[in-house]
């Protein structure tokens, strides 16, 4: 369901657009200039957010303040665009909200009661809100971050970015989109989740492999790693016990460390038996078969786990050896 509405508010000419479904509501707001929204703008808003979508985006032309209660109860997600919200509006957030996304500083966040927050903050100095335990920088520069022992999951978005994080003493998880952002402080000292979403091109290849390289080797702890693979980067990550990857790489089996126990990718053109011939510490592999069927390979090796690919279930090897697993 799509509909405008268009006024004059304290000739400011503001056009609201409206639509919703699948349970999100989205409202388009264009104002001429930056503006505070009367409270006939704040009740056309009310009326367009009455049907309790748990997801609710408010995406504006202009910075824009909200000063006045607008959100449901049923509100879980909230997205948005250049809105600044007063401390009344900050204070009556509902406690079914889950994430906020802004792009937009927003001065009472300290306040906020929330666990997943995703921000643009360009400042030197940004103090975590308390209750957050999921912070994503989605763009920035060159900042310290000021953490508690609530947060447990940070992703840095930014591209060339270096982000210090400071009091960070219980991260689970580390992600970074870009390879050549990095994020940075006593933390990488025990940390042993790292994420890497960025795919690295021919075009400046190798210098983004060094780069991750050196970034890599900061790590002192590091068990579990996902993200783009080559050769030096498998002998970078030292004594990994996890790698994911969702492409077939070009490695041999000796590339592959000694230490790997759960491999969740596949090295083109080679047989996962013959990995686990010469790999016998992995406990879990992509299966990836030119030769044995699927029963020879879970007759031969009933202790291995096998990913699923390009629609070769293994279901019922992987439901039985799972159970054998839970009661140990």
């Amino acid at each position: 369901m799509i509909s405008t509405l268009s006024q004059e508010s304290n000739k400011v000419m503001i056009t609201m657009r409206f639509q919703r479904g699948y349970g999100a509501t989205i409202i388009d707001i264009n104002v001429d200039h930056e503006n505070t929204l009367l409270h006939r703008d704040i009740d056309k808003m009310k009326t367009m957010l009455k049907y309790n979508d748990p997801d609710v985006s408010i995406i504006c032309s202009r910075s824009v303040t909200i000063r006045d209660p607008i959100f449901q109860p049923s509100t879980e997600k909230l997205y948005l665009r250049n809105v600044i919200l007063s401390r009344e509006v900050i204070q009556s957030l509902p406690k079914s909200l889950k994430t906020l996304i802004v792009n937009h500083d927003q001065p009472y966040l300290d306040e906020l009661d929330i666990q997943r927050l995703v921000i643009s903050p360009f400042c030197d100095n940004y103090n975590v809100p308390a209750t957050v335990k999921e912070l994503e920088i989605l763009d920035g520069q060159d900042m310290v971050i000021n953490c508690h022992d609530q947060l447990e999951k940070f992703t840095l978005s930014s591209k060339n970015a270096v982000v210090t994080l400071a009091n960070c003493n219980n991260l689970k998880h580390l992600h970074v989109a870009h390879v050549t952002s990095r994020v940075c402080g006593e933390f990488l000292d025990y940390i042993s989740d790292f994420t890497l979403s960025y795919t690295i091109r021919t075009k400046m290849y190798s210098e983004s492999v060094i780069y991750l390289c050196e970034y890599l080797s900061m790590f002192k702890n590091l068990q579990s790693y996902e993200g783009y693979i080559e050769r030096d980067i498998l002998k970078a990550l030292g004594s990994i016990r996890k790698i994911t990857y969702h492409k077939p790489v070009h490695v041999t089996i000796d590339d592959i460390p000694d230490s790997l126990e759960d491999m969740n990718f596949m090295i083109d053109g080679t047989n996962s038996s013959d990995i686990l011939d010469k790999k016998p510490n992995i406990k879990r592999i992509r299966y990836s078969e030119s030769t044995l069927i699927v029963q020879e390979v879970t007759n031969r090796y009933p202790d291995v786990y096998f990913y699923s690919y390009e629609g070769v279930t293994i279901d019922r090897h992987n439901k039985k050896l799972s159970s054998l697993l839970d009661l140990c």
